[in-house]
């Protein structure tokens, strides 16, 4: 499968980033089927050639959530400390219901 997804270059702390039609199972610097455009997040500048994007997507890519985010004109947003938090406690309640469930189904 394809993705739309970012490539990490640059040195420590001058990181960029290419946005890269590349195989799902590639390294992250591996080698891309074509480079769509650039995102430099230390001066928030983003290039993208939506036409390219867009004829990816009917050749069947998928996009990447931050890649989507870069494409609708904003940053992906940062989750705070306290929404993971609350994540992983509604994801540990799941898990504690499905546990009980399968006590009482045993019972």
């Amino acid at each position: 499968m394809i993705k739309i997804r970012l490539a990490r270059y640059g040195n420590t702390n001058r990181q960029f980033y290419r946005v890269v039609a590349i195989n799902q199972r590639s390294k992250t610097t591996g080698k891309c089927l074509e480079v769509l455009g650039t995102y430099n997040p230390t001066k928030p500048e983003v290039n993208i050639n939506k036409s390219k994007v867009q004829e990816w997507i009917r050749k069947g890519a998928k996009l990447s959530e931050t890649v989507s985010y870069l494409i609708q004109g904003g940053e992906k947003p940062k989750k705070s400390k306290n929404a993971k938090l609350a994540e992983l406690k509604s994801k540990q309640e799941v898990n504690e219901n499905k546990a009980q469930e399968s006590n009482n189904n045993q019972n």
